[in-house]
């Protein structure tokens, strides 16, 4: 019925949501950055107290309270608040609120797939544009409320949780900074990963013509909004979950690498210090791996699934073929 149907929509939105928050939160962009950086700098064991006090105050702290701040005004601004403008609300002056027109085609996209969930997907394809258009506007004022909770707001909804304390114009123009910034800080760093994994595939220098030749890789990137009419700030979860589906491969190799003599030798952790490392690393391959399977499953099915054995038969043989060289 309605009420399972409801329940599917909020807690597959909730999925996608945690799983685009853990990837970019973690992502496997920062494993590639974090140890190119130290080492472009120089930074060798006698900088690790440095080296940790940059990665604390210059990441986890930053990170907290940007966070926090924003999932304050989120819970805020849209926690159980509907829309306006679906249900007939009125303004102080006792006018109609007209709808977000960015956010009319989500709410009739819920609505509809309400009405296909009742009728089935034959019946429902086999209405006609005025009946169909009929049956969703029949829907009892619970779904509407509930397809008005759930539309998906963005960056310019959350700058209305401002507007009481600083007035709609710099309310818009502060987050209209910050996101820019993230996207620009991203860009930045997504073009210096790729230059650097360019530069290793080749063998080559980490620096000069390859390495900038990698680096403009990313700029393909700014087709996305072109080619997709629903980038916007969405566009981060598709990227997200593909990050998921890597994250598991960064997280495999630190754990290989902390238990490796061949590599670390004497730095190698010893004693209880491995034991918990071991344990807290082996607990974040599983969270990780399970979230790479689940995401690859509710993408792409069975065909997410045979990527997968594909792709990690070819690190075994790769590997195989290492060792034996």
């Amino acid at each position: 019925g309605a009420e399972a149907f409801w329940t599917d929509v909020v807690v597959s939105q909730q999925r996608e949501v945690i799983i685009g928050a853990v990837a970019n939160a973690v992502g496997i962009n920062m494993t590639f950055l974090l140890p190119y950086s130290l080492l472009r700098k120089g930074w060798d064991r006698e900088f690790r107290g440095l080296a940790m006090a940059d990665l604390g105050l210059g990441l986890f702290v930053p990170f907290v309270l940007a966070t926090g701040c924003v999932v304050v005004a989120s819970a805020a601004r849209f926690h159980a608040e509907p829309a306006p403008g679906f249900l007939g609300e009125v303004d102080a002056r006792g006018e109609v609120i007209a709808p977000d027109p960015g956010l009319v085609r989500s709410f009739h996209g819920l609505l509809e797939q309400r009405l296909r969930h009742d009728l089935g997907g034959q019946a429902f394809a086999a209405l006609g544009a005025e009946e169909r258009r009929e049956r969703i506007e029949a829907l009892p004022e619970a779904d509407r409320r509930l397809a008005a909770v759930l539309v998906r707001r963005d960056a310019f909804h959350l700058a209305g949780a401002l507007e009481p304390l600083t007035g709609r114009t710099v309310a818009h123009t502060v987050f209209g900074l910050g996101v820019l910034g993230m996207a620009v800080s991203t860009i930045v760093i997504l073009m210096l990963i790729a230059g650097l994994c360019v530069s290793e595939m080749l063998g080559q220098p980490s620096r000069g013509a390859t390495q900038w030749a990698g680096a403009l890789l990313v700029s393909i990137g700014v087709l996305g909004p072109v080619f997709w009419n629903d980038a916007k700030l969405w566009l981060a979860m598709p990227t997200a979950a593909f990050g998921m589906t890597l994250l598991p491969i960064a997280y495999l190799a630190f754990f290989a690498l902390m238990n490796s003599r061949r590599v670390l030798g004497k730095d190698r952790p010893s004693g209880w210090k491995r034991a918990v490392g071991n344990i807290l690393l082996a607990g974040s391959c599983a969270g990780a791996g399970a979230s790479s399977l689940w995401v690859l499953w509710s993408k792409l099915g069975g065909w997410g699934l045979a990527v997968f054995g594909v792709f990690s038969a070819a690190v075994l043989l790769t590997r195989r073929r290492e060792s034996a060289a």
